[in-house]
């Protein structure tokens, strides 16, 4: 995550979840928006928090308990 403030990876669940939900809406959102094609490879929890974010879902709640399978890509295709 090389663009804007560095994104907190350690900590809470929630913490970790306030700081990739800000970077992907103040950095990553905007790319895309413009048209741009964004690879994220991050840890693993991180993933998890930024998956909770874009399919809104509580972390806490039963949907919110992802499985972030290892060495498989994952595509999201957002709406503008």
């Amino acid at each position: 995550m090389s663009a804007g403030a560095p994104v907190r990876c350690s900590g809470s669940d929630a913490a970790v979840l306030e700081s990739i939900a800000a970077f992907f809406d103040e950095t990553v959102a905007p790319s895309l928006r413009s048209g741009k094609t964004v690879l994220v490879a991050a840890h693993n929890n991180v993933l998890r928090s930024l998956m909770t974010h874009l399919d809104e879902v509580d972390q806490r709640s039963p949907e919110g308990q992802i499985e972030v399978p290892k060495a498989v890509p994952i595509v999201y295709r957002l709406n503008r």
